[in-house]
């Protein structure tokens, strides 16, 4: 009884705990890479925002700077 249990440990439950433990290693890295690159587009969306919010704030003191605009004529904001 002893042998069955120990081959059913060898043979099964040992690399069944090896591939469950790469998988929970390899699915929390991709969630951490997932994440980086979402922080970064959102960082740099916000980054972009707080620009465009800057350059309204310079503008409305400086009456010569015209705001930005399309190819067409435009505004931006």
């Amino acid at each position: 009884m002893l042998d069955y249990f120990g081959k059913l440990w060898v043979y099964f439950l040992y690399p069944s705990l090896l591939i469950c433990f790469a998988l929970c290693i390899l699915n929390y890295l991709y969630m951490l890479t997932v994440a980086f690159f979402l922080f970064h587009i959102l960082a740099a969306i916000l980054s972009l925002a707080l620009l465009a919010r800057l350059f309204c704030f310079i503008s409305s003191f400086v009456g010569t700077i015209n705001p930005p605009t399309f190819l067409n004529g435009t505004s931006i904001f």
